[in-house]
Order: structure tokens, then sequence, then C-alpha cells
């Protein structure tokens, strides 16, 4: 009997030496559990010993990071998104049961789930992904890992819109509030069905976004107002009336097949100097790097055979030559990262939308959508008078998309056709 309680007093005393330890690492930043979605453990050397920190899975963490990137981007709802990773070859991880007499048998296995829009919504709210850890054995608290998360801080704030934001203060202390409103209180912001056009379409009289929003009348009818009304003037239209005025526009863009090609054709003229600018540029930094390493190993080879004296001389060259070489370098890399994109894949996708841009945006079952691709036609948002272009009393809007503006015949009354050569020269 003695010596159960003390065996079971000895495993007591070893647990909590244990645990005890594992509490402490945590709150230093080292991970202790088993690695979440996206991660695995590793064990590395640090200055605490040899611990277990996170690193990026090689397939998981990519999925992670482009759901993080498309939900920032706010134009896809979290089943779209959940639908997008899916496709992209999204699984959960298996689960094991396994036996409880000591065998550790697996008497069954479950495989992963997809993703769906609760999970996805409880991945972007978990703070680990940012490098940040808040659980029970941090008391609740936010604490900084001791490794990089799969994405930045502002990248995980922007995907939460809110929510939750993570917020890094002096002394390397981070705190995390979370902003959670209720549904009627919540500001619907552009992502709203219901008015879709109202930061697409300005004020005639301010040039300002519009309002919208729906009231109830005496009858128990409720009416649908696009509207500006406080800025010292009164502004109303119905939803119907403008947003029949937005489809009229659409239906009439209709361009000559003829200026489609002449204007593509102008593009890809200017596009080909571009590149053979920058591809110049880019042979010229490469050659100035060989001229710099041929140089350095003329040095290099001439090393032995000078006095000490003047060895300290070619040292300090050696090392300016190595300078200008990473300096150059890294010019080099920031031309790539700012190398043109392939304008056959660009003009492929652009033309098509020009060629059928009513159509295109008709398709849209996401008013929200048609509106975004009603935006892209222009670079300044016209006035709900300026859709009315069948109307000749209208003045020309010169606020079109530059593109749109010379695809535009003189059939077009909305805008002044533009000349192509001056725009786009050879």
């Amino acid at each position: 009997m003695l010596e159960a309680e003390r065996s079971k007093d000895e495993v007591r005393d070893i647990l909590s030496r244990v645990i005890g330890a594992e509490i402490r690492y945590t709150q230093m930043g080292y991970w202790m559990r088993q690695p979440p979605y996206g991660f695995v453990s590793v064990k590395v050397e640090t200055q605490h010993g040899k611990r277990t920190i996170l690193e990026p899975h090689p397939e998981e963490s990519l999925h992670i990071i482009k759901m993080f990137e498309l939900r920032a981007s706010r134009q896809f709802s979290d089943k779209e998104i959940a639908a997008k990773l899916n496709a992209m070859g999204y699984h959960g991880r298996p689960q094991y049961r396994r036996a409880k007499d000591g065998s550790n048998r697996v008497l069954s296995k479950t495989d992963g789930s997809p993703l769906n829009d609760k999970k996805l919504w409880k991945m972007v709210r978990n703070p680990i992904y940012a490098g940040v850890n808040v659980e029970k054995w941090t008391n609740d608290q936010p604490v900084k890992c001791m490794f990089d998360g799969l994405v930045s801080v502002d990248l995980f704030n922007r995907a939460n819109k809110g929510k939750r934001t993570i917020i890094e203060m002096p002394g390397n202390k981070i705190a995390i509030s979370d902003n959670i409103a209720p549904r009627h209180a919540t500001v619907r912001g552009t992502r709203n069905n219901d008015f879709a056009f109202k930061h697409y379409v300005m004020c005639p009289q301010c040039n300002k976004p519009l309002s919208g929003s729906t009231s109830r009348g005496k009858t128990g009818k409720y009416y649908s107002y696009y509207h500006c009304d406080k800025r010292g003037h009164t502004f109303r239209v119905t939803k119907e009336d403008l947003e029949s005025k937005v489809y009229d526009f659409i239906a009439g863009m209709d361009f000559p097949q003829e200026r489609i090609d002449k204007v593509f054709t102008a593009i890809r003229k200017k596009y080909e100097k571009h590149l053979v600018t920058f591809e110049t540029q880019s042979a010229s930094i490469d050659g100035r790097i060989h001229t710099l390493e041929a140089q350095a190993k003329e040095l290099a080879k001439s090393f032995a055979t000078i006095a000490p004296s003047a060895q300290k001389y070619v040292n300090e060259e050696l090392e300016e030559i190595d300078q200008q070489i990473k300096l150059l370098a890294l010019e080099r890399n920031n031309m790539e990262q700012k190398k043109p994109l392939d304008i056959d894949k660009v003009l492929a996708r652009v033309k098509k939308f020009s060629e059928n841009i009513g159509k295109t945006i008709a398709q849209q079952r996401d008013n929200v959508k048609k509106a975004q691709l009603f935006g892209l036609l222009f670079s300044t948002f016209p006035s709900y008078n300026d859709l009315s272009f069948r109307n000749q009393k209208t003045p020309h809007f010169t606020g079109v998309n530059p593109i749109i503006s010379l695809l535009a015949d003189d059939k077009f009354p909305l805008v002044t056709p533009r000349g192509i050569e001056p725009l786009l020269p050879g």
C-alpha cells in the first residue's frame, strides 16, 4: 500500500516537473503541442538548449498563405475561398483512433475533410499563423513566438477585417484586440449586394459616393433608394432607376473589332519597346558584374606575387569590388521583381473583356462583382447624370479608363475618341 502511494507521488512529481517546464518554454515562445495545419514541428539548437519550434509544411503552408491572401483581397466570400482552396488540393489531416490497451494499435482512420467556411474562419482567426501564440499555458495572453509565422501581421489583420487585430508594441510586446460587432451594427461597406453601385456612381451635385438605404412606407411596402443628403443638398433616385441606367450604359458599350485590333497592336508595340529597354538595362548590369568579377580574379592571382606592404591595399580594393558586385546584384534582383508581365496573357484577357464587356458583366450572379467590373471601365467614377450618355445635351465625360477611351469611336457619344498614336507612341 505504501509502495503504491509512493509510486503515485513519484508520477505526480515527474509530471509536475515536465509539464511545468513545458509551460515555461511555451511562455518563452517555443511550441509544446501537436503542430497546427500548415506547420511541422522541428527541434533546433537555441540559447535555451534543444527546443521545438514550428516551420512551414511544404504543401499545407501554401494553402494557408493563399487563404489569407484571398480573404485580405476582399473579393471573395468565405465559401468561395473554401471552394478555391479545395480545388487547389486542400484536405485536412487524417485522424486515427488507437487502442487503449497500450499496444497503440490503429483501430480506425478518418480521412481529412475538405475546407468549409466555418473551418476557414476558425483558421483565419488563429494568431499562430502570424507567429503569435495565445493559449491556456500563456494565461490567455499573446506571446511572440521564437519562430516566424506563415503570414505577416499586416496580412493577418487585413484578412480578419477588424474582427481580430494583432497590435505590435515597443519592447517586443503583443496585444490582440477582438472587436466583434453584432450584424445589425456592422458597417457593410462596399460589399453590399443590395446597393452594389453606391461607391461606383457619384452624386451629380457634389461628386461624392452615394449612400443606399431602404425605408418602409405607410402601407408597409419597402422602398430602396440611392441618395446623398448629408452635404448641404438633397439628391435621391430609386434603386431601380439608377441600376437600369447602369445596365443600359453597359449594354451600349459595343466597340468595332477593327478598332479593338488597332488599339492592342499599338499597346503591343509600346510594350515591346519597354521590354527592349528593360533587357538592355539588365544586360548592362550583368556586364558590369562580369567585369568586376574578372578584376577581382586578376587581383587575387597577383596577390601572392606583390610585396606584403601592398597586400593591404589589394585587400581593400577587393572588398570595394565585392561591395560593388553586391549592390549590382541587389539592383538586378529589384529589376527582376519589376519584370514586365507576359503581354500575351494580359492582352488576351483584356481583349476578351473588351470584346464582351456587356455580356461579361451581365453574366455575374453577384451584384458586387458586377459593380466591381463596372468600376474597371473608369479612371474617375461617373456621376448619375454622366450615365445618361444618350442625351446629346450631356457634356462628354472624361473619366473613362484610357483603354476604353481608345476603343471608343465617333459613334460612341460618352467620350471624345482619342488618337492611338499620341497616347501610345511607337
